[in-house]
């Protein structure tokens, strides 16, 4: 019975541990990605932009 008095606590803590690690790295992960959709979003909104200038002197 010394696993329920000393074992079970350690391995419900490392359990907890390890679930906040997951949380931490998801919430970094989403943080990456968020960031580089928000560069490919302004390249894009660039690249839009010089198409557009090209248009207007093709139509004037």
């Amino acid at each position: 019975m010394n696993f329920f008095r000393y074992g079970l606590p350690m391995v419900s803590g490392l359990f907890v541990l390890v679930n906040l690690g997951i949380i931490i790295y998801m919430v970094y992960l989403f943080h990456i990605l968020a960031t580089s959709n928000k560069q490919i979003a302004e390249s894009m909104q660039i690249l839009v932009n010089k198409i557009d200038k090209l248009g207007n002197k093709d139509s004037l």
